[in-house]
């Protein structure tokens, strides 16, 4: 499976209820009653390295083994 990111940087945080109709020219989001609604649409700040598994066979093990680098970038 591909990171969406490769394809993309756009995204929208739906609302419980929502419903997306996806289509060649856009989007349709309509609330659980059927009533058309627009959502804010956001570009990500991630890059294509952060969510790509690289040499690790799991996401998990690739989280565990980043932990001591990303900490220490996160300190003050």
């Amino acid at each position: 499976m591909q990171a969406p990111i490769k394809q993309t940087d756009r995204f929208i945080f739906l609302e419980e209820g929502d419903a997306v109709e996806i289509r060649r020219d856009g989007i349709a989001i309509h609330t659980a009653d059927g009533a058309p609604v627009q959502r804010i649409q956001r570009k990500s700040e991630l890059s294509a390295d952060a969510v790509e598994r690289g040499e690790y066979h799991h996401y998990m093990r690739k989280e565990i083994f980043e932990q001591p680098r990303l900490a220490a970038r996160s300190r003050c």
